[in-house]
Protein backbone atom coordinates (compact mmCIF):
# COMPACT_ATOMS: atom_id res chain seq x y z
CA UNK A 1 0.00 0.00 0.00
CA UNK A 2 1.39 3.41 -0.98
CA UNK A 3 0.22 5.00 2.24
CA UNK A 4 2.30 2.56 4.25
CA UNK A 5 5.36 3.22 2.07
CA UNK A 6 5.05 6.99 2.49
CA UNK A 7 4.74 6.53 6.24
CA UNK A 8 8.27 5.11 6.31
CA UNK A 9 9.84 8.44 5.32
CA UNK A 10 9.54 9.99 8.77
CA UNK A 11 9.56 6.79 10.79
CA UNK A 12 11.52 7.17 14.05
CA UNK A 13 13.38 3.90 13.44
CA UNK A 14 16.23 4.46 11.00
CA UNK A 15 15.92 0.98 9.47
CA UNK A 16 12.37 1.79 8.35
CA UNK A 17 13.59 4.97 6.68
CA UNK A 18 16.17 2.86 4.87
CA UNK A 19 13.37 0.50 3.83
CA UNK A 20 11.57 3.39 2.11
CA UNK A 21 14.48 3.99 -0.29
CA UNK A 22 14.98 0.28 -0.91
CA UNK A 23 11.29 0.05 -1.83
CA UNK A 24 11.55 3.02 -4.22
CA UNK A 25 14.55 1.38 -5.92
CA UNK A 26 12.49 -1.75 -6.52
CA UNK A 27 9.43 0.13 -7.74
CA UNK A 28 11.25 2.11 -10.47
CA UNK A 29 12.31 -1.22 -11.97
CA UNK A 30 8.92 -2.93 -11.72
CA UNK A 31 5.26 -2.58 -12.70
CA UNK A 32 4.47 -0.15 -9.86
CA UNK A 33 6.58 2.69 -11.29
CA UNK A 34 3.45 4.64 -12.20
CA UNK A 35 2.78 5.10 -8.47
CA UNK A 36 6.07 6.98 -8.18
CA UNK A 37 5.13 9.24 -11.10
CA UNK A 38 1.83 10.03 -9.41
CA UNK A 39 3.59 10.90 -6.14
CA UNK A 40 6.82 12.32 -7.58
CA UNK A 41 6.91 15.41 -5.39
CA UNK A 42 6.65 13.30 -2.25
CA UNK A 43 9.52 11.04 -3.33
CA UNK A 44 11.79 13.89 -4.49
CA UNK A 45 11.22 15.76 -1.23
CA UNK A 46 12.06 12.59 0.73
CA UNK A 47 15.43 12.37 -1.06
CA UNK A 48 16.19 16.03 -0.37
CA UNK A 49 15.44 15.62 3.34
CA UNK A 50 17.06 12.21 3.93
CA UNK A 51 20.29 12.81 2.03
CA UNK A 52 21.38 14.57 5.23
CA UNK A 53 19.65 12.20 7.64
CA UNK A 54 21.03 12.05 11.15
CA UNK A 55 21.79 8.37 10.67
CA UNK A 56 24.51 7.84 8.11
CA UNK A 57 23.00 4.54 6.87
CA UNK A 58 19.86 6.39 5.80
CA UNK A 59 22.01 8.93 3.90
CA UNK A 60 24.02 6.07 2.44
CA UNK A 61 20.90 4.30 1.17
CA UNK A 62 19.46 7.53 -0.25
CA UNK A 63 22.70 8.24 -2.14
CA UNK A 64 22.88 4.66 -3.38
CA UNK A 65 19.36 4.68 -4.86
CA UNK A 66 19.34 8.29 -6.11
CA UNK A 67 20.91 7.59 -9.56
CA UNK A 68 18.19 5.07 -10.35
CA UNK A 69 15.48 7.55 -9.35
CA UNK A 70 17.06 10.29 -11.50
CA UNK A 71 17.28 7.95 -14.49
CA UNK A 72 13.63 7.00 -14.04
CA UNK A 73 12.29 10.58 -13.88
CA UNK A 74 15.04 12.76 -15.36
CA UNK A 75 12.95 15.61 -16.78
CA UNK A 76 10.48 15.62 -13.88
CA UNK A 77 13.29 15.94 -11.32
CA UNK A 78 14.87 18.96 -13.04
CA UNK A 79 13.04 21.53 -10.84
CA UNK A 80 14.48 19.77 -7.76
CA UNK A 81 18.10 19.71 -8.96
CA UNK A 82 19.25 22.79 -7.07
CA UNK A 83 18.08 21.49 -3.68
CA UNK A 84 19.34 17.97 -4.42
CA UNK A 85 22.81 19.21 -5.36
CA UNK A 86 23.11 21.38 -2.25
CA UNK A 87 22.45 18.31 -0.09
CA UNK A 88 24.79 16.11 -2.10
CA UNK A 89 27.65 18.62 -1.89
CA UNK A 90 27.40 18.68 1.90
CA UNK A 91 28.24 14.97 1.80
CA UNK A 92 31.46 15.57 -0.15
CA UNK A 93 33.09 16.43 3.15
CA UNK A 94 31.49 13.56 5.10
CA UNK A 95 33.98 11.78 7.39
CA UNK A 96 32.80 8.37 6.17
CA UNK A 97 34.50 7.48 2.91
CA UNK A 98 31.67 5.34 1.56
CA UNK A 99 29.24 8.25 1.94
CA UNK A 100 31.69 10.65 0.30
CA UNK A 101 32.26 8.29 -2.62
CA UNK A 102 28.54 7.79 -3.25
CA UNK A 103 28.02 11.56 -3.11
CA UNK A 104 30.63 12.07 -5.83
CA UNK A 105 29.16 9.24 -7.89
CA UNK A 106 25.71 10.87 -7.66
CA UNK A 107 27.11 14.15 -8.96
CA UNK A 108 28.81 12.36 -11.85
CA UNK A 109 25.53 10.69 -12.74
CA UNK A 110 23.77 14.07 -12.77
CA UNK A 111 26.47 15.45 -15.07
CA UNK A 112 25.87 12.49 -17.38
CA UNK A 113 22.08 12.86 -17.42
CA UNK A 114 21.75 16.62 -17.98
CA UNK A 115 23.14 19.02 -20.58
CA UNK A 116 25.50 21.86 -19.58
CA UNK A 117 22.88 24.40 -20.65
CA UNK A 118 20.61 22.96 -17.93
CA UNK A 119 23.23 22.46 -15.23
CA UNK A 120 25.16 25.74 -15.42
CA UNK A 121 22.23 28.02 -14.41
CA UNK A 122 21.43 25.56 -11.59
CA UNK A 123 25.04 25.62 -10.39
CA UNK A 124 25.15 29.42 -10.38
CA UNK A 125 22.21 29.40 -7.99
CA UNK A 126 23.89 26.74 -5.86
CA UNK A 127 26.94 29.01 -5.58
CA UNK A 128 24.80 31.59 -3.79
CA UNK A 129 25.19 29.36 -0.74
CA UNK A 130 27.96 30.89 1.38
CA UNK A 131 29.01 27.69 3.17
CA UNK A 132 32.58 26.76 2.11
CA UNK A 133 31.78 23.03 2.27
CA UNK A 134 29.13 23.63 -0.42
CA UNK A 135 30.93 26.25 -2.52
CA UNK A 136 34.14 24.22 -2.76
CA UNK A 137 32.66 21.09 -4.39
CA UNK A 138 30.21 23.28 -6.34
CA UNK A 139 33.08 25.11 -8.02
CA UNK A 140 34.81 21.81 -8.76
CA UNK A 141 31.65 20.48 -10.37
CA UNK A 142 31.12 23.70 -12.35
CA UNK A 143 34.68 23.45 -13.67
CA UNK A 144 33.91 19.93 -14.88
CA UNK A 145 30.81 21.15 -16.73
CA UNK A 146 32.57 24.14 -18.30
CA UNK A 147 34.99 21.88 -20.14
CA UNK A 148 32.09 20.41 -22.14
CA UNK A 149 29.93 23.54 -22.47
CA UNK A 150 31.30 24.90 -25.74
CA UNK A 151 27.90 25.54 -27.32
CA UNK A 152 26.35 27.12 -24.23
CA UNK A 153 29.27 29.37 -23.28
CA UNK A 154 29.78 30.55 -26.85
CA UNK A 155 26.74 32.76 -26.20
CA UNK A 156 27.97 36.11 -24.78
CA UNK A 157 25.11 36.37 -22.29
CA UNK A 158 25.80 32.91 -20.84
CA UNK A 159 29.55 33.56 -20.60
CA UNK A 160 28.99 36.94 -18.96
CA UNK A 161 26.73 35.38 -16.31
CA UNK A 162 29.30 32.75 -15.34
CA UNK A 163 32.20 35.22 -15.49
CA UNK A 164 30.39 37.79 -13.37
CA UNK A 165 29.39 35.20 -10.75
CA UNK A 166 32.89 33.75 -10.34
CA UNK A 167 34.52 37.17 -10.25
CA UNK A 168 32.11 38.51 -7.62
CA UNK A 169 32.62 35.47 -5.38
CA UNK A 170 36.39 35.88 -5.67
CA UNK A 171 36.08 39.54 -4.66
CA UNK A 172 33.67 39.07 -1.78
CA UNK A 173 34.63 35.72 -0.26
CA UNK A 174 36.80 35.62 2.83
CA UNK A 175 37.84 31.98 2.41
CA UNK A 176 41.23 31.85 0.70
CA UNK A 177 40.65 28.38 -0.80
CA UNK A 178 37.35 29.40 -2.38
CA UNK A 179 38.95 32.58 -3.75
CA UNK A 180 41.72 30.52 -5.31
CA UNK A 181 39.14 28.21 -6.87
CA UNK A 182 37.35 31.20 -8.38
CA UNK A 183 40.60 32.53 -9.84
CA UNK A 184 41.29 29.12 -11.35
CA UNK A 185 37.76 29.12 -12.73
CA UNK A 186 38.42 32.44 -14.50
CA UNK A 187 41.58 31.03 -16.03
CA UNK A 188 39.71 27.90 -17.12
CA UNK A 189 36.98 29.97 -18.77
CA UNK A 190 39.59 31.91 -20.75
CA UNK A 191 41.49 28.76 -21.69
CA UNK A 192 38.44 26.82 -22.86
CA UNK A 193 36.51 29.68 -24.48
CA UNK A 194 38.92 32.64 -25.09
CA UNK A 195 36.88 34.69 -27.57
CA UNK A 196 33.55 34.63 -25.68
CA UNK A 197 35.48 35.30 -22.47
CA UNK A 198 37.11 38.49 -23.82
CA UNK A 199 33.86 39.65 -25.44
CA UNK A 200 31.94 39.17 -22.19
CA UNK A 201 34.73 40.69 -20.09
CA UNK A 202 34.69 43.86 -22.18
CA UNK A 203 31.03 44.40 -21.27
CA UNK A 204 31.62 44.26 -17.50
CA UNK A 205 31.58 47.48 -15.46
CA UNK A 206 34.96 49.29 -15.36
CA UNK A 207 35.60 48.29 -11.74
CA UNK A 208 35.04 44.61 -12.57
CA UNK A 209 37.28 44.85 -15.63
CA UNK A 210 40.04 46.32 -13.49
CA UNK A 211 39.62 43.48 -10.98
CA UNK A 212 39.69 40.94 -13.80
CA UNK A 213 42.93 42.38 -15.22
CA UNK A 214 44.62 42.37 -11.83
CA UNK A 215 43.71 38.75 -11.16
CA UNK A 216 44.72 37.39 -14.56
CA UNK A 217 47.63 39.62 -15.62
CA UNK A 218 50.27 37.22 -14.30
CA UNK A 219 48.76 34.27 -16.19
CA UNK A 220 47.39 36.09 -19.25
CA UNK A 221 49.77 38.99 -19.99
CA UNK A 222 47.66 40.27 -22.90
CA UNK A 223 44.42 40.49 -20.95
CA UNK A 224 44.44 44.30 -20.75
CA UNK A 225 45.05 44.78 -24.47
CA UNK A 226 42.53 42.09 -25.36
CA UNK A 227 39.79 43.77 -23.35
CA UNK A 228 40.67 47.18 -24.81
CA UNK A 229 40.45 45.86 -28.38
CA UNK A 230 37.17 44.12 -27.67
CA UNK A 231 35.64 47.39 -26.43
CA UNK A 232 36.59 49.12 -29.70
CA UNK A 233 34.83 46.57 -31.90
CA UNK A 234 31.65 47.92 -33.55
CA UNK A 235 28.42 46.83 -31.99
CA UNK A 236 25.92 44.77 -33.92
CA UNK A 237 23.74 47.80 -34.61
CA UNK A 238 26.70 49.75 -36.00
CA UNK A 239 27.61 46.91 -38.33
CA UNK A 240 24.07 46.64 -39.57
CA UNK A 241 23.84 50.38 -40.23
CA UNK A 242 27.11 50.38 -42.16
CA UNK A 243 25.95 47.40 -44.18
CA UNK A 244 22.64 49.04 -45.05
CA UNK A 245 24.42 52.21 -46.22
CA UNK A 246 26.70 50.17 -48.45
CA UNK A 247 23.76 48.28 -49.92
CA UNK A 248 21.80 51.46 -50.61
CA UNK A 249 24.75 53.40 -52.16
CA UNK A 250 24.69 53.59 -56.01
CA UNK A 251 27.39 51.64 -57.85
CA UNK A 252 29.28 53.64 -60.52
CA UNK A 253 28.55 52.46 -64.06
CA UNK A 254 25.37 50.61 -63.14
CA UNK A 255 22.97 53.55 -62.99
CA UNK A 256 21.46 52.84 -66.46
CA UNK A 257 22.11 49.10 -66.49
CA UNK A 258 19.16 46.78 -67.20
CA UNK A 259 19.67 43.05 -66.55
CA UNK A 260 19.06 40.74 -69.54
CA UNK A 261 15.40 39.76 -69.84
CA UNK A 262 14.22 42.48 -67.49
CA UNK A 263 11.38 44.77 -68.54
CA UNK A 264 12.29 48.40 -68.87
CA UNK A 265 9.97 50.42 -66.62
CA UNK A 266 7.86 53.07 -68.30
CA UNK A 267 8.95 56.55 -67.34
CA UNK A 268 6.16 58.90 -66.20
CA UNK A 269 5.39 61.82 -68.53
CA UNK A 270 7.43 64.93 -67.88
CA UNK A 271 5.33 67.95 -67.05
CA UNK A 272 5.88 70.97 -69.39
CA UNK A 273 4.57 74.46 -69.83
CA UNK A 274 1.54 74.98 -72.11
CA UNK A 275 2.61 75.64 -75.71
CA UNK A 276 6.00 73.98 -75.26
CA UNK A 277 6.42 70.82 -77.39
CA UNK A 278 7.17 67.65 -75.51
CA UNK A 279 10.18 65.48 -76.16
CA UNK A 280 8.13 63.02 -78.21
CA UNK A 281 6.68 65.84 -80.36
CA UNK A 282 10.13 67.27 -81.07
CA UNK A 283 11.43 63.81 -81.92
CA UNK A 284 8.52 63.20 -84.33
CA UNK A 285 9.04 66.57 -86.03
CA UNK A 286 12.72 65.85 -86.53
CA UNK A 287 11.92 62.51 -88.13
CA UNK A 288 9.39 64.12 -90.46
CA UNK A 289 11.92 66.73 -91.55
CA UNK A 290 14.50 64.10 -92.48
CA UNK A 291 12.16 61.58 -94.22
CA UNK A 292 10.83 62.07 -97.81
CA UNK A 293 7.09 62.29 -98.29
CA UNK A 294 5.68 59.23 -100.06
CA UNK A 295 2.63 59.15 -102.35
CA UNK A 296 0.69 57.33 -99.64
CA UNK A 297 1.54 60.06 -97.16
CA UNK A 298 0.57 62.72 -99.71
CA UNK A 299 -2.80 61.11 -100.23
CA UNK A 300 -3.28 60.73 -96.50
CA UNK A 301 -2.46 64.39 -95.97
CA UNK A 302 -4.80 65.35 -98.80
CA UNK A 303 -7.63 63.24 -97.47
CA UNK A 304 -7.16 63.84 -93.75
CA UNK A 305 -6.28 67.51 -93.00
CA UNK A 306 -6.61 67.97 -89.23
CA UNK A 307 -5.67 71.63 -88.96
CA UNK A 308 -5.46 74.92 -90.89
CA UNK A 309 -1.81 74.27 -91.65
CA UNK A 310 -2.71 70.79 -92.85
CA UNK A 311 -5.47 72.08 -95.08
CA UNK A 312 -3.16 74.71 -96.68
CA UNK A 313 -0.50 72.06 -97.27
CA UNK A 314 -3.07 69.77 -98.84
CA UNK A 315 -4.29 72.50 -101.18
CA UNK A 316 -0.74 73.28 -102.30
CA UNK A 317 -0.06 69.65 -103.06
CA UNK A 318 -3.36 69.27 -104.95
CA UNK A 319 -2.72 72.48 -106.98
CA UNK A 320 0.75 71.27 -107.90
CA UNK A 321 -0.66 67.96 -109.13
CA UNK A 322 -3.30 69.75 -111.27
CA UNK A 323 -0.66 71.97 -112.94
CA UNK A 324 1.45 68.93 -113.77
CA UNK A 325 -1.57 67.16 -115.25
CA UNK A 326 -2.54 70.18 -117.42
CA UNK A 327 1.00 70.50 -118.72
CA UNK A 328 1.08 66.83 -119.71
CA UNK A 329 -2.34 67.13 -121.43
CA UNK A 330 -1.32 70.19 -123.55
CA UNK A 331 1.97 68.72 -124.59
CA UNK A 332 1.77 67.55 -128.28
Amino acid sequence: DWGVIVGLIDHPVWSNRVKFFDTIAEMVQGPRKFEIQTNLDKVATAYIERLVDTHYKVSLCALKTLPGFITFACSEIEPYLERLLVKIFTKHSDPKQDVKKLAKDSVEHIAFMYRPATLIPVMLRVLDNNAPKIRGPSLDFLARIIKTAQDHLSQPSAMKTVLHKCLNIAIQVSNHDVEKQCNNMLILLHTQHPNPFITAGATLPPSDQCELRNRLASVIPTIAEDLKRAKKRPKTGDVESVGSELLEAPIPGLANYTPPGAQVPQQPPVSHRPGTPTHSQVHTTQQQQHQPVTNQQQNYVTQQPHSAVGQQHAQQVEHGQLQQHSQRSTTP
